[in-house]
This record gives C-alpha cells, sequence and structure tokens, in this order.
C-alpha cells in the first residue's frame, strides 16, 4: 500500500533533519532519542495538525484505519523505519522503541511474521479437534481434557494473533493471560493423566485441585490487572507452572518407559520446547525487517504440536487397552 507522498517527504525530512541537527547530542536510544521525538513531533505538526483548531489530518489509507492505526501512531512508525533505514545506512546499531524491535508492517499489521506462525500454531491445534473426538473412546477418562486443551490451545494462539496484529495494552493483556492459562491447564492435564484424577473414587483430589488452580488463575490476573503489569512476575510465573508441567511428564516418561510403546514422547516433546524457548535468549534485530527471535520461537513451536498429539492420540489407545485388560 503506497502513502501518500506528503508523508514519505515530510517524514523523511524530519528524520534527516533531526539526525543532522542531534548528531553530536548524547541521547538516549529508541523512542527516548532526541532524533525520535523531533521526527515524531514535526510528522504530528506538519500531516496531523495536531495544534491546529480543526485539524485536517491527511487522510491514512484505509487498511491503516481497518486496523485501528491513528495519525499519530503512524508517525511514529514512519519515524522509526527512517531512523532505523539511516542507522543502517551510517553501521550504525539498529535500536528499539517503545520495548520492541522496528518491524517492517505488512498493511496494517505490525509483526506479520509472528502473525502467521501464529496462526499456524494455532491451526495445528485446531486439526486435531476431530481426530480426538473419533478416535479417543468416549468413554476414556481423558478424552474431555483432551478436547478441552484444544480450545484453550486454539484460544491462546487467537490472542497471540490478534496482540502481534495491534500491539495494544488490551491485546498484550489478552495474549499473556491467555497463554499463562495455557500453561497452567497442560499442567492440570498431565497431572490428571499421570495420577488418573479424573476417576471417581479420586474426585476428591480433582475438585479441590481445580478450585486453586482456577483461584491461582485468578489471583494472577487480579494482580497484573489492578496494579501495573509486572512483566519479570509474569514472566517468573509461566516458567515455574511450565517447569512443574515439565517434571510431571518427564516422570511419567521414566516410570513407563519399559511398559509404554511412546514413552519417550513427552520428554522429546519437553527437550523440542526448552529448544525452541532458548530462541528467546537470543534477542536481535529481526532479519529483513521481519523475523525476530520471538517470531522464530512460534515457528519452531509448530512440529512440536503435532508430535505431541501423535503421542496423545497413541497413548489414549493404548491406555484404553491396558485399562480394559484388566476387567
Amino acid at each position: 500500500m503506497a502513502f501518500p507522498s506528503s508523508w514519505r517527504y515530510l517524514v523523511l525530512a524530519a528524520a534527516v533533519a533531526s539526525l543532522a541537527l542531534l548528531a553530536l547530542v548524547a541521547a538516549s536510544t529508541g523512542d527516548r532519542a532526541q532524533p525520535f521525538q523531533i521526527c515524531v513531533r514535526n510528522c504530528e505538526l506538519d500531516v496531523c495538525h495536531v495544534n491546529d483548531p480543526n485539524p485536517t489530518t491527511e487522510s491514512l489509507p484505509r487498511i491503516l484505519r481497518v486496523f485501528f492505526w491513528t495519525c499519530s501512531q503512524n508517525c511514529r512508525y514512519e519515524c522509526m523505519q527512517a531512523i532505523t533505514s539511516t542507522a543502517q545506512a551510517r553501521g550504525e546499531p539498529i535500536q528499539q522503541y517503545y520495548g520492541k524491535w522496528p518491524f517492517y508492517r505488512l498493511l496494517g499489521i505490525q509483526e506479520p511474521a509472528s502473525v502467521l506462525f501464529s496462526i499456524l500454531n494455532g491451526y495445528a491445534h485446531y486439526v486435531h479437534w476431530r481426530p480426538v473426538r473419533e478416535r479417543v473412546r468416549r468413554d476414556y477418562f481423558m478424552r474431555p481434557w483432551y478436547l478441552a486443551y484444544i480450545l484453550v490451545s486454539c484460544n491462546t494462539w487467537v490472542w497471540s494473533t490478534v496482540f502481534h496484529t495491534r500491539d495494544f495494552n488490551w491485546t498484550e493483556k489478552m495474549d499473556y493471560f491467555s497463554a499463562g492459562f495455557s500453561v497452567l491447564f497442560m499442567l492440570l492435564v498431565a497431572l490428571v493423566r499421570t495420577f488418573r484424577l479424573s476417576w471417581p473414587d479420586r474426585a476428591a483430589v480433582l475438585r479441590p485441585l481445580v478450585a486453586v488452580f482456577l483461584l491461582a488463575f485468578g489471583a494472577h490476573v487480579a494482580y497484573l490487572s489492578l496494579w501495573r503489569f509486572d512483566y519479570g512476575y509474569n514472566m517468573l510465573a509461566n516458567v515455574l507452572v511450565g517447569l512443574l508441567c515439565n517434571v510431571v511428564w518427564i516422570t511419567w516418561s521414566f516410570r513407563n518407559r519399559h511398559v509404554h510403546p511412546a514413552a519417550w514422547q513427552p520428554t522429546l516433546c519437553v527437550l523440542l520446547i526448552s529448544a525452541a524457548m532458548s530462541l528467546e535468549l537470543f534477542d536481535f534485530p529481526p532479519l529483513f525487517g521481519i523475523l525476530d527471535a520471538h517470531s522464530l520461537w512460534h515457528l519452531a513451536t509448530i512440529r512440536i504440536v503435532y508430535i505431541f498429539y501423535a503421542f496423545l492420540l497413541q497413548d489414549a489407545e493404548w491406555d484404553y487397552k491396558q485399562l480394559h485388560a484388566k476387567h
């Protein structure tokens, strides 16, 4: 989508002028840097007419308005790209803006690679709805849990798609909260499968456990919503729950290593997920302005989803036969 020529001219002129005037001035990086702030301010004055009594802002392309871009937000994007291009031409390091790398926008989508990979992850869960319904026996105790897990996971990737499409405060929270709930629910599924907690004679354990999980998640959401969003705490909480889930699955694999034909598969998934997560440790500017470590982490998890469901289906068939062979 081509932008009006005045956008390109004014933004580029503001960016170049800012860099030239402040080349010798020490400034913070990214959105805190004076060249960026001056560029944005000039753009807002010249293009958005923010000081006019009756602003007649130059119309944004329709596709940007569809994705709720405002004139000021587009100024920030254009200045970010202009300054980044100048920095690259000079061989200077690329800076982050508002805590993110400068991605190339596709139409109105902020992070197209992460959006695409989020959709593919969600699809990987969605396509297993029918196999689970058709291949897992109706009276097998894990069937409703696996179906619920598919729904929870699809919801998670829907919100990941929304968040990477447009980064607003509320889309960010929905992405984090749905991801946190997915990790917590996966732990519950692992516990139910390992200890057969959904059996009638173990309801006295399962019901309080579910209540504790729901209360913990509610408190987690309340803490992050009612006070300042604590990114460090949110990360720590998810990592700890994820590690506990990994311990449960690895323990299950070890206990069943001599009797189950696919006992190694949960541990394989744990190792693959851990390897994929390590991509997050390598925070680098996006390759070609599109692919960063976070998007590659989303790419890496797609195949793991298929491996995990292959195990769930095989395990459901094997476990069902084992249970009925005893009766």
